[in-house]
């Protein structure tokens, strides 16, 4: 029998999750060992040492990443003296805004990153893959049991220029979303929306919010620059129709009108609006068609697969 491959990620305990994603689809395949490292804090007594001595605990972090025997490191983003990596079977996935050093990219073998917009940053160089979208975990993004008294609309997030302007946008047009994220107490919403503006959502729960709202509302951050963000992917798996403020490229994962909803002007999201509240069929339709596109391509299983089998190949 073939030896198992031993798999270390090495990421941030993010609020959104994509750690444990990435972590529970390398765990799903059979010829995979996973390992999983944080490049931040997970516990108060973690914290408490880190905020004691930050060198000594990133010496600690890189002397334990160092001493085990992986075949493939999976690093979700940089962190502090990750230069001082030994194993060179490492894979770099970079998010959002991506910006590595460009002396440091010998350290990976493969290099990922999350959205294409930023592609010219690493085109010359050979160790540069292409674009590693992200995806959905069905077993997590799944729907619960049916609300038929649901509330009309709902946006999962966090503060941003971007996502300032909509909200304004939709303040002015009587059209104002209720908000989940640190709007709830980085913003005057809160003051003047009271019972629309809510507290973060950790990840693991985010199906009972889902589950409350006939519609989901993504509006991108300003760092998204090709493609969609992880809501996107997520939602299908709530089995939500979704209505989506336009990016250049997001057409490349979900077809408009047919899987998803998507606005460029306010008026366009009024509409939209309005035509997912009455119209019980584009819902279904839509929740079909993006669950059906979701599955068949956009699983953290499929992007696992994607970095093994490039990986075995360089």
């Amino acid at each position: 029998m073939k030896r198992k491959l031993n798999v270390l990620i090495v990421a941030k305990p993010w609020q959104g999750g994509l750690y444990e994603y990435y972590f529970n689809a390398f765990k799903r395949r059979e010829d995979v060992n996973p390992y999983l490292y944080f490049t931040y804090p997970n516990s108060i007594l973690d914290y408490l040492s880190y905020k004691v001595n930050k060198k000594n605990w990133y010496d600690n972090l890189l002397k334990k990443i160092n001493e085990l025997n992986y075949d493939l490191g999976f690093f979700i983003n940089t962190f502090t003296n990750f230069d001082k990596l030994e194993n060179k079977n490492n894979v770099l996935y970079l998010t959002d805004d991506a910006f590595i050093e460009e002396g440091k990219l010998g350290l990976f073998k493969n290099i990922y990153i999350s959205d294409i917009g930023y592609a010219k940053k690493f085109s010359n160089n050979s160790n540069y893959i292409g674009e590693l979208a992200f995806a959905f975990d069905p077993k997590v993004h799944k729907s619960n049991r049916p609300n038929h008294k649901r509330k009309l609309i709902q946006l999962i997030a966090n503060k941003d220029k971007n996502r300032n302007k909509w909200i304004n946008l939709m303040d002015k047009h009587d059209c104002f979303p209720d908000i989940y994220g640190n709007y709830f107490n980085k913003s005057n919403y809160l003051l003047s929306h009271p019972f629309k503006i809510h507290p973060s959502i950790n990840f693991r729960k985010q199906n009972k919010i889902y589950s409350k709202y006939l519609i989901s509302l993504n509006i991108h951050a300003s760092v998204i620059k090709n493609g969609t963000n992880m809501k996107t992917f997520e939602a299908c798996g709530f089995k939500v129709p979704q209505i989506i403020n336009y990016t250049a490229g997001i057409e490349n994962f979900f077809e408009p009108n047919e899987e998803i909803l998507i606005f460029s002007t306010i008026d366009e999201y009024k509409d939209k609006l309005d035509a997912l509240k009455t119209d019980k069929n584009l819902r279904n339709k839509l929740i079909t068609n993006s669950f059906k596109r979701a599955m068949a391509e956009h699983k953290y299983d499929d992007r696992v697969k994607t970095i093994v089998n490039n990986f075995s190949l360089s």
